[in-house]
Formats: structure tokens, sequence, C-alpha cells
């Protein structure tokens, strides 16, 4: 599962902290591009190009941490995808 945001450089410090509570990985970057960053690098992050969707992908197997994740990044999300179901829109 991965979520589409968008962010700008006044929301960084904030998402950076919700992202620094959990014990996985998460990276972070532009949709048109190969390019992945953690999400909890502050460097990274400034790094991203602001006028862009943003893709943040939690790596995650539990459910509990999936779900505590959607609740914090929602506020951020404009979408959210299921590898499933892009593999199928891809067909």
């Amino acid at each position: 599962m991965y979520y589409q945001i968008k962010l700008n450089k006044e929301d960084i410090s904030k998402f950076l902290t919700d992202m620094m509570q959990f014990d996985f990985d998460i990276d972070i970057g532009t949709i048109d591009s190969h390019i992945v960053m953690d999400a909890k690098s502050l460097i990274g992050v400034m790094n991203l190009d602001f006028s862009k969707t943003l893709v943040v992908t939690p790596h995650t197997d539990g459910n509990f941490d999936l779900q505590q994740f959607t609740k914090v990044i929602d506020k951020y999300s404009i979408r959210t995808l299921i590898l499933d179901d892009l593999i199928t829109k891809e067909k």
C-alpha cells in the first residue's frame, strides 16, 4: 500500500515528527521519479519537489501498524492506493 500526499515546506517539521513515531521504514518520492528517499530524513525530504505529488510507502506487515500509520498520514493524503489496484490498472 502507498499513499499519495502533498507537502509544502511549512509541513516538513510536523511530517518528520509524525514519521519518526513509527519503528518501521517509510519511503517517500515523487510520483514520476524512481528516486526514493527515507521519509524520516530531513535532508531526504528537503530534496523533494514539493510542486509534485509525493508517494509515501510504509514498510510494515503489521495490520495495527498500518492502521495507525493511515490515521497519521491521512492529514497529508490525497489518495491511498493498494499495490493490487495498480497492477490491475496497468493491464
